[in-house]
């Protein structure tokens, strides 16, 4: 996807929530969500930032670039054990596990 189209396979990102606070280090985490195509999907990412009701979660959309979204908390999971700190998780909608159950909220 090039131009106008490749913001398509990215997460959807919910506005920009008041009570923000940025993490000391970025947390390996999974999230589910919708993409702006509209498909929902389960992603690797790292959770970047949180407020009250909130988690910013970085998705990788190319080789090195990356998109952040703010999605609702109950959407994303923390993995463990947490990989190297260079490590970069999938984040490319084509990688992405496409469900249509509904995550369980946190």
């Amino acid at each position: 996807m090039r131009g106008r189209e490749e913001w398509r396979g990215w997460l959807r990102t919910y506005g920009d929530p008041k009570g923000q606070r940025v993490l000391p280090e970025r947390l390996h985490a999974e999230v589910r969500s919708d993409l702006y195509d509209g498909r929902v999907v389960t992603l690797a990412t790292w959770l970047v930032a949180v407020a009250p009701g909130w988690a910013c979660v970085e998705q990788t959309v190319g080789d090195s670039r990356t998109w952040l979204a703010w999605v609702p908390r109950g959407r994303v999971k923390l993995l463990y054990p947490r990989p190297d700190t260079d490590a970069r998780p999938g984040g490319s909608a084509g990688a992405a596990r496409t469900h249509t159950t509904q995550h369980a909220a946190q």
